[in-house]
């Protein structure tokens, strides 16, 4: 509208009513805005800077300017000083700088503060950073000796466990208590380790014993048919040369059984095996081949010298009877069978065949008789062996 009233016009009556809406705008605005400054506003400067706009230019300048437009807009006013007009109406403005000055320096004082607010902030934060980075070393030692140290150690030890190997030592188990739980936990498993091993060497020991019975004959010490065997294939696999194997039976054995009584029969029996084991020597292989009849087995021997060695033991049978306290003693004879066969043709169900086919011949030759057929004779023995007059008759073979 200035310059209408600079050019001494009357003001439309569109602008005339703008201006009474801008006007009214103003004023709720007013209204709204001193209500939250006051409310907002503790600062003592603040009321009197509202009251002088109050009175400065809602009271004089806004009813000054009011006045001036609805003159105007009805008829021109060649008295209308615009310069002076202008000049009045700004002076009632002067309140409305003035609070924008206090709002200005208050936003400036604002920004400081939150300025200095934010650097302690920050100075907080690089304080807080600069401790939490001197105590990462601290940390990391009492997390490393706390935890980290023992978990690596509770590994070894389960490693140790899997592996079957002897338990690491396990140094200190720190004081967290979910890592000392765990500790207690390889303790038991420990425990178990050692229970388990300990029922392996019970397990292995009742195994050997089994063995050993299911081998062994419970009365004389010696290896049973099973065992004999057993014993057979180790030494044909061991041999170089030769198999020899010698059946051994002891005379009349039934009749000492009915007249002695069978303690004296089993007395009779321990002996005969201790002699035989004691003539055989560490070479010899000997077992209670069954009932009284006894085997020994050795390699790589010629057949005269098995026929020594039947003849051995059949002399230190014969020498020495068997005394029994609660009887007195026993005369004892055993009658020999003797075979031999050469590697790798040897077979020991053929060599027990002749042993057995000599052993017969001896018994039935009156007992007390070292035998061998005389294939094995032919096979191994010089010619000699087949005259009447020596020592170890001969049979025919077993066929």
């Amino acid at each position: 509208m200035m310059p209408t009233l600079a050019a001494g016009q009357i003001i439309p009556p569109d602008q005339a009513m703008a201006a009474y809406r801008t006007q009214q705008r103003i004023l709720a605005l007013w209204d709204v805005g001193a209500s939250q400054i006051e409310r907002d506003n503790q600062d003592s400067r603040f009321a009197p800077a509202l009251e002088a706009i109050r009175g400065r230019y809602f009271g004089t300048g806004f009813s000054f300017l009011s006045r001036i437009v609805e003159r105007q807009s009805l008829r021109v006013n060649p008295a209308l000083d615009i310069r002076k007009t202008a000049e009045l109406y700004a002076e009632t403005t002067a309140p409305i700088a003035e609070l924008r000055d206090f709002y200005v320096e208050r936003m400036i004082a604002q920004a400081e503060m939150r300025q200095h607010e934010s650097l302690l902030a920050m100075l907080a934060t690089l304080g807080l950073a600069a401790t939490m980075v001197a105590a990462v070393p601290a940390l990391a030692w009492i997390a490393y000796r706390q935890v980290l140290r023992p978990l690596l150690q509770i590994r070894s030890q389960i490693q140790a466990i899997c592996d079957r190997e002897p338990r690491p030592v396990l140094g200190d188990a720190g004081t967290v208590p979910q890592v000392r739980n765990l500790v207690r936990a390889v303790d038991t498993l420990w425990d178990r380790e050692h229970e388990r091993e300990a029922l392996d060497v019970e397990r292995h020991r009742l195994a050997e014993r089994l063995k050993m019975l299911s081998e062994t004959d419970q009365l004389t010490g010696l290896a049973n048919r099973r065992g004999l065997d057993l014993a057979l294939s180790a030494m044909s696999a061991q041999a170089d040369d030769s198999l020899g194997f010698i059946l051994v039976d002891v005379d009349h054995f039934k009749s000492i059984n009915d007249r002695f009584g069978h303690s004296s029969g089993d007395r009779v029996l321990s002996e005969v095996a201790n002699r035989l084991t004691h003539v055989a020597g560490s070479d010899g292989m000997v077992a209670r081949y069954g009932g009284e009849e006894f085997a020994v087995a050795v390699a790589d021997r010629e057949i005269g010298t098995l026929l020594d060695l039947a003849e051995s033991i059949r002399e230190s049978i014969e020498a020495t009877p068997v005394v029994v306290p609660t009887v007195g003693s026993i005369a004892l004879t055993v009658s020999c069978g003797v075979a031999v066969e050469s590697l790798p043709e040897a077979r020991w169900d053929w060599l027990v065949e002749q042993a057995d086919a000599a052993l017969y011949e001896a018994k039935a030759s009156g007992r007390n008789r070292v035998r061998a057929t005389n294939g094995i004779l032919r096979r191994w023995g010089p010619a000699e062996r087949a005259e009447p007059d020596r020592q170890f008759p001969i049979t025919e073979d077993a066929a």
